[in-house]
């Protein structure tokens, strides 16, 4: 029995790692950071616009959910474990689901412009299809998605789009 334990395994490499880390700026995850960027900025002025009578909450909350969304890129980006990376992919996929909801509120009650408001989630949509290429970056053994989203993630320009430069 040279080389294995009681159990008849072979012993496990104590330098090894059981879950190899990924590049945490791969192409996929450059371009959905920079997107989550542009639209932190995006929300962030388009709140100070808001009218008046428009209840703060409103505004506090459309920052916080973009900041949030921020916020679950950049950690899923550097964490090791990819079970861990895709449970914080998917509370930020919701959280920017939420986001559109409360943005379609915001513009029907008269409280954001609609090109303010078509702006905010066409960024909000590229950033959905970004956020599902990333999670299935995560769950394929390999390095590259090999999904329908990160085949869609393809087909959209690899930088963030004209409008939000302007």
């Amino acid at each position: 029995m040279s080389g294995r334990n009681e159990n008849g395994r072979k012993p496990r490499n104590p330098g090894s790692r059981k879950h190899p880390r990924r590049p945490a700026r791969s192409e996929v995850a450059q371009v959905v950071l920079q997107m989550a960027d542009e639209l932190l900025r995006q929300v962030v002025a388009a709140t100070e616009t808001l009218p008046e009578r428009t209840p703060p909450s409103l505004g506090r909350t459309l920052r916080e959910a973009a900041s949030q969304t921020q916020a679950g890129v950049v950690e899923a980006c550097g964490e090791r474990s990819p079970r861990r990376a895709l449970r914080i992919l998917s509370t930020t996929d919701h959280g920017l689901r939420r986001l559109g909801v409360w943005v379609d509120l915001a513009e029907r009650f008269g409280d954001l412009s609609l090109d303010c408001a078509l702006r905010l989630l066409e960024i909000q949509s590229r950033l959905l299809v970004g956020l599902e290429a990333l999670m299935a970056s995560w769950s394929c053994p390999s390095s590259r998605p090999r999904s329908a989203a990160a085949a869609t993630f393809a087909t959209l320009e690899l930088a963030v789009p004209d409008f939000a430069r302007s």
